[in-house]
């Protein structure tokens, strides 16, 4: 069977995957590097991700850009470093 989320990465751990709070259609996806290098994380759907912003435990908008590549969401993650982003589509 074919997952819907995937989550792709040298020693980058998910955390959490929830319904946004504050933004309808849209899920927030929390991951962390358990390495001392810094890591490439890749977040993908069954759907294609259209817009990603990286946010803070309230779901607020924080400074830095997501890169958005095939529909897929690409950031890096310092050593020891939790992510949080928002993602749409």
């Amino acid at each position: 069977p074919q997952s819907n989320f995937k989550v792709d990465g040298k020693n980058i751990c998910v955390s959490i995957l929830k319904c946004a709070e504050r933004k309808a259609n849209a899920y927030v996806v929390r991951v962390f590097n358990a390495s001392g290098e810094e890591s490439e994380a890749t977040v993908q759907f069954a759907k294609k991700i259209k817009n990603a912003v990286f946010v803070n435990l309230n779901e607020e908008e924080k400074d830095g850009k997501v890169g958005i590549v095939d529909g897929k969401a690409k950031f890096n993650v310092a050593p020891y470093k939790i992510v949080t982003i928002m993602v749409e589509f």
